[in-house]
């Protein structure tokens, strides 16, 4: 990833970390702190805004793309463990929403 590419990629990790709705998706989920006992069951790769923090300084994201398919993955592991309909997935609506309104507005 070029040095743009990094640098508009950790401005929409920090603007979607801004976000109050986000709050859920910050952290690793630890199933006995966040009451879901069976995640890793249900969830076979995990995701939140803290980890891809950490791979975007170990550089290791290849293209804005793989940076923005981790984001997807979390929507997709929020839905899959709660369901489009849950406050989860509504929330996954909105980060989704401003994610690709960020991607709109970028320029190569």
């Amino acid at each position: 990833m070029n040095e743009y590419d990094k640098s508009w990629s950790q401005k929409l990790l920090t603007e979607i970390n801004k976000m109050p709705i986000s709050e859920p998706f910050r952290r690793p989920v630890d199933p006995v702190r966040d009451g879901a006992p069976d995640y890793f069951e249900k969830v076979k790769h995990p995701m939140d805004f803290e980890t891809m923090k950490k791979k975007l300084a170990n550089e290791e994201y290849i293209t804005v793309q793989n940076f923005i398919d981790d984001i997807n993955l979390i929507c997709d592991n929020a839905i899959l463990y709660n369901k489009a309909d849950s406050i989860y997935g509504l929330i996954c609506n909105d980060i989704a929403a401003e994610v690709q309104k960020f991607f709109y507005e970028k320029s190569d």
